[in-house]
């Protein structure tokens, strides 16, 4: 690993987080020169599109009353949220 190590990154090592997440804003990206360069970005969020759709009918807590309105935790309320759910995760392919 090309890195500072935990002692190195702040008091204790705190800043570890924010060190790797700078050095991965600033890497170079290596595309190929034989391949779709815009399939190639773009993959990877595709890829975890049909994960992140499945959070859309988890509930993420109770109603919450806001004035005189209700606002639910979760984006979609459907009666077969597990059955979207598996849906969702078979769009997937991994592997």
């Amino acid at each position: 690993q090309d890195r500072p190590g935990p002692n190195r990154a702040g008091p204790f090592g705190l800043l570890q987080p924010f060190a790797d997440g700078l050095k991965l804003v600033f890497k170079e990206e290596i595309i190929p020169n034989t391949s779709n360069k815009t399939l190639f970005i773009l993959g990877p969020g595709l890829a975890m599109t049909a994960a992140l759709m499945t959070s859309a009918v988890v509930p993420w807590g109770k109603a919450v009353e806001i004035g005189d309105r209700v606002v639910s935790l979760q984006i979609a309320d459907v009666n077969i949220g597990m059955l979207y759910i598996f849906a969702i995760l078979s769009l997937g392919v991994y592997g």
